[in-house]
């Protein structure tokens, strides 16, 4: 049986970015249709300034499963599983200092894609905060996830994936 986890609230450097980018790219498009005529080039200017953000919210996570196959990410376009025999530790993580972004939002919609991490590192990252975070440690990468019950999806994700493979460390 799956379980679905919802993701934590954003931040306010989310809910800033994403309120500061709709505000200036509205106030463009307003300025570029409030024009007298409507040309070939407006249109494009139009879907050169409202694709990328169209895109970047189709990509956002949504929220988490985790069920025997193992950890859904859930995003509108391409949500991808990280294989239970990958699963090696999940723990709390608590607040995660990022570093740079390497690819993918830094704060539009929420954080997401590879991010250097303060602490030496890169991690993978689909969360929409940088407190009470979740870590994965998984055979080739580190993920970091911001459920809104992080506890919860510990201690959930530790008995469906985990517990029936012993040699598998269980961090609780």
């Amino acid at each position: 049986m799956p379980f679905k986890f919802r993701i934590a609230p954003p931040d306010g450097t989310t809910r800033v970015v994403t309120l500061g980018t709709f505000l200036l790219l509205g106030g463009l498009t307003f300025w570029i249709v409030s024009g007298e005529e409507t040309k070939a080039l407006d249109i494009f200017i139009f879907f050169l300034i409202w694709g990328p953000l169209a895109i970047t919210w189709l990509f956002a996570p949504r929220g988490y499963l985790v069920s025997r196959e193992g950890i859904v990410i859930r995003r509108a376009v391409g949500s991808f599983t990280i294989p239970a025999a990958e699963v090696e530790a999940v723990e709390l993580a608590g607040r995660v200092r990022p570093g740079i972004r390497l690819w993918a939002s830094g704060g539009l919609f929420g954080w997401f894609g590879l991010f250097t991490l303060k602490d030496g590192g890169t991690a993978k990252v689909y969360a929409a905060r940088w407190d009470r975070m979740v870590r994965i440690k998984a055979s080739r990468e580190i993920y970091l996830l911001s459920p809104a019950k992080p506890e919860v999806f510990v201690s959930t994700t530790n008995r469906v994936l985990l517990e029936e493979q012993p040699d598998v460390e269980v961090r609780r």
